[in-house]
């Protein structure tokens, strides 16, 4: 299942779906409210998350809480987001990507221990913390030693 609305590349997209010899089970939902990408996230096997650029990624981060292994490209912070508690390959690397997703789908042991690395690693982001660190941030470059 393919979530999200339509963006970059998606004629790329689309050519690869119809090249796919599965494609007959691959699902384009387009934009979903956030209560059903919530519940689509933890129903999901795996997250696949072949980002090429990212920011954040609080997709793999919605997933890792939920109890779900991701496999990720390592594309801008997604490094330092998921740390060890995902399978992260280079980006533009098809044949890791598609490796980790078999690894993934077909070993129970991989996908446990990923299971429960990610809901530690998740836990260790909140909004609150982040609140936390900009107001240090803020201190810090002003100057003022308060807090």
């Amino acid at each position: 299942m393919l979530a999200g609305p339509p963006g970059w590349g998606e004629r790329a997209l689309d050519a690869a779906i119809l090249a796919s010899p599965v494609r007959q089970r691959i699902v384009r939902t387009g934009w979903v409210e956030p209560e059903v990408l919530g519940a689509l996230v933890t129903r999901a096997t795996l997250l696949a998350y072949p980002s090429l650029y990212e920011g954040f990624g609080f997709p793999p981060l919605q997933a890792m809480l939920a109890g779900v292994p991701v496999v990720a490209t390592g594309a801008g912070s997604l490094h330092e987001v998921l740390g060890d508690a995902a399978f992260i390959v280079e980006p533009r690397d098809h044949d890791g990507l598609v490796a980790a997703l078999s690894g993934c789908l077909h070993d129970e042991e991989l996908r446990q221990r990923l299971c429960a690395a990610g809901t530690a690693r998740a836990a260790l982001f909140s909004w609150d913390r982040c609140g936390d660190g900009l107001e240090a941030l803020y201190r810090d470059v002003t100057g003022d030693a308060r807090g």
